[in-house]
């Protein structure tokens, strides 16, 4: 077990172990330093996602909690990472997804906007990493008469072959890392465009509201996402 397997599995116990306060304390206390941003943001939206759908905590203090744990996220990730930006855009469509009536009556469409001008920059990140040339193609097997593609480079006795066998597998496994990579990104947006434009119907248009988004419409490339917040 290592120490982000063991981290999944406490947080899976959460709910049922700790109070809320102390549940918070425990994803604070969790050392960074000892994962790889990846799993941070994981571990992240793991305790925020178990913490949010906990019945046994107080739903209003609890929406507080997962909110604030997203926003230490936001602060960590990525945005060329395809499996932190689906993490995040999980964590703030659900957990930044602030009503009207979390705002004084009189800045509900600043305080609207301003939630989302943060999931703008997560959409914006996620676009920005997307290669709009990118095509998977196809992977070409190694072709020699004594070498069977996907074998290990040790059992092959020539030092040539074994060496240009050895960059054939390291430049397919960067292939399929990108492409994976283009694919969860990709997956981000389509996921979660629904819940962009939903929330940006909901903010009231106010004049001031409404230039600021059209300054961020400009942004955004996804003309089902720019409709819905271009007033």
């Amino acid at each position: 077990m290592t120490y982000y397997t063991d981290l999944i599995h406490e947080i899976a116990m959460l709910c049922l172990s700790m109070s809320l306060v102390n549940a918070e304390a425990f994803v604070q206390a969790v050392d960074q330093q000892r994962l790889t941003p990846t799993e941070y943001i994981a571990v992240l939206t793991a305790a925020a996602t178990r913490i949010g759908g906990c019945p046994n905590y107080q739903p209003t203090a609890t929406f507080a909690v997962a909110a604030r744990i997203t926003e230490q996220a936001l602060t960590s990730y990525d945005p060329t990472n395809g499996d932190q930006t689906l993490d995040l855009m999980g964590l703030i469509t659900e957990y930044m997804r602030y009503p009207a009536d979390s705002f004084p009556a009189e800045k509900v469409a600043e305080g609207m906007f301003s939630v989302f001008e943060t999931w703008i920059d997560v959409w914006v990140g996620a676009e920005g990493a997307i290669d709009g040339d990118w095509d998977a193609g196809a992977i070409f097997p190694f072709e020699h008469p004594d070498v069977i593609d996907g074998q290990t480079p040790e059992t092959i006795a020539d030092v040539k072959v074994r060496t240009a066998y050895e960059s054939h597998l390291a430049e397919k496994q960067a292939f399929l890392a990108r492409q994976r990579n283009q694919q969860l990104l990709r997956r981000a947006l389509d996921q979660y465009r629904d819940c962009y434009i939903a929330y940006a119907r909901q903010i009231p248009k106010t004049s001031a509201v409404t230039d600021r988004l059209r300054t961020q419409a400009g942004r955004i490339s996804d003309p089902m996402v720019v409709q819905a917040i271009t007033p």
